[in-house]
C-alpha cells in the first residue's frame, strides 16, 4: 500500500474525522466507495513520533491521590533541535474546563519528574494528560488518566462495590460470539478469596463445549466455535462448592474478530464471517480500521465472500496507549470491535532482581539494577491487583467497549494549535496602552521578577498586543513590569490583561465503568480513610484553601541596608511622612504622576532616576500613591535597600532601590493594592517527594500501613557500569507485588522491565 502525498493529508483527515460517526450514520450502498475511496492504500498518518514517553506511578487514581510521573525525552526528540528544552508542560484536561489544570516541570538530563495532587471532590472520568516540551507544543504525548472519583466510607464494605458475591463475567472478543465462527472469550471471576477454580462453557442443550481453569487473579481465555445460534452459558465452581453462571448470546449472522498484538509495533487482526452473513444480500466488503486516540490511523477494505478467515497486520507507533480495531460493513454498521493495550517497546531492557523472592510485612527489600550505563529510570512498586503491567492493562482493555463519540468531542472542543509556541498553557495575554488607553504599537514591555526568576523583554505587536509565555522563565514569583518606547520609560503606561481562554477538556467522553481492579483499589482507599479516624498520624493535613500568591521569601530578599522599628516612634501621618522624617538618603519629589520617593545610591554616587520598588508584607508593588498614603498607625517596620549587592540579590525589579514595609495587619495582600503592574507567575511546579516509612527498628508503633503505592522513585540513576541499588520497606499489605521500571539510556532509547515478588503475613 502506498503512502498518500503530504499535500493530500487535509482531505484525508476530513474523512478520518468522520469515520467514528459511521456507526450512527447509515448510507446507501452506492455511497460506499465514495466515502472509502480516500482511505484506499492508507497506511499511516505522516506524523512525527512522540518526543516524550510518560511513566505514571499507577494505572488509575482515586480523587485525593497524587499523580506521580516521569517523562522521558526519546531518541528521536534528541536528534531534533526543538527537542532541546529545559521545561516540560503538562496539561491535565478534565471533563469540564473547571476540572482542567496546567503545570510546568523542569527537564533535567532528558527527564522531567513531577507530582500532581488531585482534589478530593474530583469527579470520576477518563481525564487526558497531555505532555510536551514547552519549546515544541505541537509534538504532544497524550495519556489517559483514569480518575475513579471520590472515596466514600461505605466503599470499605465489599458488598457496596459488589466484591463479596461470587460472580463470573464473560467478554467475547469483538463484542459477540458468532455461530459457526471461531471466537475467543475472556472470563473473569470475582467475589472469592481464592479465584483459581474450574469452569466450563455449556451450549443451548447444556452440553459442555469447552473447559477452562482460571488463574490466581480469576482470569481465563477460552477459545470455542459455537455450532448454533443458541445462548451459551459460562459456569464456574469454587473450592466451597459454590456455583455461579453467566450467559453469552450467540448471533446467527455476523463477523468474528480476534486481535493479537504480536509485538509493540504490530497488531494482527483476524476477521471471519459465518456462512449466514455471506448469504445476506448486499455488499460483502467491510472496512477494518485501526484507531488510536479516537481517530483512525490505518484502514483497509477487504471482501468477505466466504467464511474463510482473513488476516491483516497493522503497523503501530502509538506505544504505551490504548487502541481500537473496528469492523464496519457497507451499511455503516459496526460488525465487531475490540479495545487493546499497545505496550511500550523494550528494545533495550534493564535487568532487575530483588535480594529475596518472598518477604514478610515491614521488611526491607533491596533491588539491584543492571542495564545501560548512565541510564535514568523510574520505579513504581504496587500490589499486583493495582499494578499497571502490560498484561494487566491488556486484560482490562479486552473488557472495554469502543466509544465512537471521541473524535466528535475533539472537533468541537480542541482547537488546532497555531504555528507559534504562544499557545502554551499558562500564558498571559495583554495589550499595552498609554495613559489615555490608546494601544502602544511596538512598545517594549520589561517583566522583572526575583533574581531566580530573571527578566523577560517583549515587543508588542502593531495593535499593542503581546503574549507572555517564555519557556525559560520558570521561577514562581511576583512580577513587576515597565513599559519602554524608544529606550525611555512611558509614564503611566499600563497593561490591560485579557481574560484567559477556556481551558481544554479531555477528548475521552465515555462514562467510566470501574473494573474489578479499580473496585479493589477504592475499597482499600475507603479502609484507609476509616483507619485515619482511629490513628491521628494517618489523618491528612488540612487542605490549603488560600488562592493568594505566596509572598517573597525573606531569606531570598535578604536583610535591608537600614531598618527601623516604627513602634518606637510617635505615630506618623502616613508612609510619605515616614520617608521624609525617618529614612536616610531618601527624598520625596514632584512628578507628573504625583509625589514619588527617590533613593540615593552610595555605590553609584547618584540618585536613582525612577521611584523604588515597594515590598508590603512580602508582596512587591509599584503602586506608589497607594503606599505613600498608608496610615502611619498601621505600620510596624520599614526597611531601606540601596546597596548594589543587596539590590542585585532581589533582581531587576529592584534596580531603583527598595522600600520594604511591614504592617501591623498581616492580612494585607495584593488584592488591596489595586496594582496591575504587579502580578503572579506560577513558574515551575514544586517537586513533592514520595514519603515511605523506614522500619529499621523492632519497636514500632503499630499504625496500620496499607499505602496504595508501596514505593515510587522517579530518578534511579545507573552508574558508569550500568548498576544501581534501591531499598524500600514492605507495608502491612500481603500478596504478589510488581516492580515496574521505565526509563531511557544516555542515547535516548527507552527501556522497561517488570519484576514480581511476594509478601506474606508471616514467613
Amino acid at each position: 500500500m502506498n503512502r498518500f502525498p503530504f499535500k493530500k493529508l487535509p482531505q484525508v483527515s476530513v474523512a478520518l474525522l468522520l469515520l467514528p460517526m459511521l456507526a450512527f450514520t447509515p448510507w446507501p450502498n452506492q455511497q460506499w466507495d465514495q466515502w472509502l475511496q480516500p482511505l484506499q492504500g492508507w497506511t499511516m498518518q505522516n506524523t512525527a513520533s512522540s518526543p516524550l514517553q510518560v511513566h505514571l506511578s499507577q494505572p488509575f487514581y482515586a480523587s485525593g491521590d497524587t499523580v506521580r510521573f516521569a517523562a522521558y525525552v526519546t531518541a528521536d526528540a534528541l536528534a531534533q533541535p526543538e527537542g532541546e528544552t529545559s521545561l516540560v508542560q503538562v496539561e491535565v484536561r478534565g471533563l469540564k474546563p473547571e476540572h482542567s489544570r496546567s503545570y510546568q516541570f523542569a527537564l533535567k538530563e532528558g527527564v522531567a519528574q513531577g507530582a500532581i495532587p488531585l482534589a478530593d471532590s474530583l469527579p470520576a472520568g477518563e481525564y487526558e494528560m497531555v505532555t510536551y516540551a514547552a519549546s515544541a507544543p505541537r509534538n504532544q504525548t497524550s495519556t489517559v488518566l483514569r480518575i475513579l472519583g471520590p472515596v466514600q466510607l461505605e466503599m470499605a464494605d465489599a458488598q457496596t462495590l459488589g466484591l463479596s458475591t461470587l460472580q463470573v463475567q464473560a467478554y467475547p472478543e469483538g463484542g459477540s460470539l458468532v455461530a459457526g465462527a471461531e471466537g475467543l472469550v475472556a472470563v473473569q471471576v470475582t467475589g472469592s478469596a481464592f479465584l483459581e477454580m474450574n469452569g466450563k462453557v455449556l451450549d443451548g442443550a447444556n452440553k459442555t463445549v469447552a473447559t477452562f481453569k482460571t488463574d490466581a487473579m480469576g482470569k481465563a481465555l477460552v477459545k470455542l466455535t459455537p455450532a448454533t445460534a443458541q445462548t451459551h452459558k459460562v459456569q464456574v465452581i469454587d473450592a466451597q462448592g459454590r456455583t455461579t453462571t453467566t450467559v453469552m448470546p450467540v448471533i446467527a449472522s455476523g463477523i468474528a474478530l480476534q486481535v493479537n498484538p504480536v509485538s509493540p509495533t504490530q497488531v494482527r487482526v483476524r476477521v471471519q464471517p459465518n456462512l449466514e452473513w455471506t448469504k445476506v444480500a448486499g455488499s460483502k466488503e467491510v472496512l477494518v480500521s485501526f484507531m488510536t486516540a479516537g481517530a483512525p490511523v490505518q484502514s483497509q477494505k477487504i471482501s468477505l465472500t466466504t467464511n474463510t478467515p482473513q488476516e491483516i497486520t497493522f503497523q503501530n507507533s502509538a506505544l504505551g496507549q490504548t487502541g481500537q480495531v473496528v469492523v464496519l460493513n457497507s451499511a455503516g454498521k459496526v460488525e465487531a470491535s475490540r479495545t487493546l493495550y499497545l505496550p511500550t517497546t523494550a528494545s533495550t531492557l534493564v535487568a532487575l532482581k530483588t535480594d529475596r523472592q518472598r518477604y514478610g510485612r515491614r521488611e526491607k527489600v533491596t533491588v539491584t539494577f543492571t542495564g545501560p550505563a548512565s541510564a535514568t529510570l523510574s520505579m513504581a512498586v504496587q500490589n499486583q491487583n493495582y499494578a499497571s503491567t502490560p498484561e494487566a492493562m491488556e486484560w482490562e482493555m479486552r473488557k472495554l467497549p469502543v466509544s465512537f463519540k471521541l473524535q466528535e468531542q475533539v472537533t468541537a472542543q480542541m482547537p488546532v494549535p497555531t504555528d507559534t509556541a504562544q499557545e502554551t498553557i499558562g500564558a498571559k495575554r495583554g495589550v499595552v496602552v498609554d495613559a489615555s488607553g490608546k494601544p502602544l504599537p511596538g512598545a517594549t514591555i520589561m517583566f522583572m521578577g526575583e533574581e531566580e526568576a530573571g527578566t523577560i523583554i517583549l515587543n508588542a505587536q502593531q495593535d499593542g498586543s503581546f503574549v507572555l509565555s517564555d519557556p525559560n522563565f520558570t521561577a514562581t514569583s511576583r512580577l513587576i513590569y515597565d513599559v519602554l518606547q524608544l529606550g525611555k520609560r512611558v509614564d503611566r503606561a499600563r497593561v490591560q490583561w485579557q481574560a484567559a481562554s477556556v481551558q481544554k477538556v479531555s477528548r475521552f467522553k465515555a462514562p467510566l465503568v470501574h473494573t474489578h481492579q479499580e473496585k479493589l483499589y477504592l475499597q482499600q482507599a475507603a479502609q484507609r480513610k476509616l483507619l485515619s479516624r482511629a490513628f491521628t498520624s494517618l489523618r491528612p493535613a488540612p487542605a490549603n484553601t488560600s488562592s493568594l500568591p505566596s509572598p517573597l521569601d525573606p531569606e531570598s530578599i535578604g536583610a535591608p541596608d537600614r531598618a527601623f522599628d516604627l513602634t518606637k516612634y510617635v505615630a506618623f501621618k502616613n508612609v510619605e511622612e515616614v520617608i521624609k522624617e525617618v529614612l536616610p538618603i531618601t527624598s520625596i519629589v514632584n512628578t507628573p504622576q504625583g509625589r514619588e520617593p527617590r533613593i540615593f545610591s552610595l555605590d553609584l554616587n547618584t540618585t536613582f532616576k525612577e521611584h523604588p520598588l515597594f515590598i508590603v508584607n512580602g508582596y512587591p508593588t509599584f503602586n506608589t500613591q497607594w503606599v505613600l498614603q498608608l496610615p502611619g498607625d498601621q505600620l510596624e517596620k520599614i526597611g531601606l535597600y540601596y546597596s548594589t549587592a543587596r539590590l542585585r540579590r532581589i533582581g531587576q525589579m529592584a534596580r531603583n532601590g527598595v522600600i520594604s514595609i511591614t504592617t501591623l495587619n498581616k492580612e494585607l495582600h495584593p488584592d488591596t493594592f489595586k496594582d496591575d503592574r504587579t502580578f503572579s507567575w506560577d513558574g515551575v511546579a514544586p517537586v513533592l517527594a514520595f514519603k515511605a516509612p523506614a522500619y529499621e527498628v523492632s519497636a514500632q508503633e503499630r499504625v496500620p500501613d496499607f499505602r496504595s503505592l508501596m514505593y515510587w522513585s522517579p530518578s534511579v540513576k545507573l552508574d558508569a557500569k550500568g548498576q544501581a541499588t534501591v531499598s524500600f520497606y514492605t507495608s502491612d499489605d500481603v500478596g504478589p507485588f510488581v516492580i515496574t521500571v521505565k526509563g531511557r539510556n544516555a542515547a535516548g532509547q527507552l527501556v522497561s522491565q517488570t519484576h514480581t515478588f511476594h509478601v506474606a503475613a508471616a514467613l
